[in-house]
């Protein structure tokens, strides 16, 4: 589903990173959860400037440290990790 466009019409393209408590769940009731946000709030609802929307991924599982963590280091260490290519399967972060 997505909303008509009309040619020459602009739009911008906005990436948005989510971390899901998956405690208890599957990755398919957050898949739901999200779908209906992007869908019902946005793409059909007449008044919102979504256009349309996809899933680009869903990342490994991960597990956060020990202490608690500040805003958005859940995003910082995940990033980190993959870029030092340090990523297991399951990815762990260690206390820094």
């Amino acid at each position: 589903m997505h909303k008509p466009t009309t040619p020459k019409q602009k739009h911008i393209i906005i990436k948005v990173e989510i971390a899901m408590n998956i405690e208890g769940g599957d990755t398919g009731e957050l898949e739901d959860e999200i779908s209906a946000l992007l869908t019902q709030n946005g793409i059909a609802n007449p008044d919102s400037l979504i256009l349309d929307w996809r899933y680009l991924e869903i990342s490994k599982v991960l597990e956060a440290p020990d202490t608690e963590i500040v805003e958005e280091e859940l995003f910082c260490r995940y990033h980190a990790a993959l870029k030092a290519k340090t990523a297991p399967a399951k990815l762990m972060f260690a206390n820094h």
